[in-house]
C-alpha cells in the first residue's frame, strides 16, 4: 500500500485560509466572550462560569450563543477546532511544509 506519509496530502494553502478565517472569527469576539469561550473549552459548565465571573447563568448562556453565532460554530467540538486553527501560527505551518508534522502529531523538542 505504501507509506502513510505518502498517502497524506497537505493542502497548505487551504490550511492557511482556514487558520486566517478562524483567527478572524476569534478576533471578532469581545474580551468577555473570549474569556467565556476559553472557560467553556476548558470544560467548565455554564453554572460554574457564572459563579466564577459573578454573573448570571443566563448571561453566560447568552454569551455562549453569541460566541457560536459569531464564530459560525454549530457545536462545541466545532468551536474547539476553530480555536485550534486560530491558535496555529505560521511556524506551525512551516513545520507541516518541512514534513516535521505527520498525521497530526509533531516531534518532541
Amino acid at each position: 500500500m505504501g507509506r502513510p506519509e505518502n498517502q497524506i496530502q497537505w493542502d497548505l494553502s487551504q490550511l492557511t485560509v482556514w487558520r486566517d478565517i478562524a483567527a478572524n472569527n476569534v478576533a471578532a469576539l469581545t474580551p468577555r466572550q473570549l474569556e467565556i469561550m476559553n472557560l467553556v473549552l476548558d470544560g467548565h459548565p455554564s453554572k460554574n462560569i457564572a459563579v466564577d465571573l459573578g454573573i448570571s447563568q443566563r448571561t453566560v448562556e447568552k454569551h455562549r450563543a453569541a460566541i457560536m453565532k459569531r464564530t459560525g460554530s454549530k457545536s462545541l467540538p466545532a468551536l474547539a477546532r476553530l480555536a485550534l486553527f486560530a491558535a496555529w501560527s505560521s511556524v506551525d505551518l512551516s513545520l507541516l511544509r518541512s514534513g516535521t508534522v505527520v498525521s497530526g502529531s509533531s516531534h518532541a523538542s
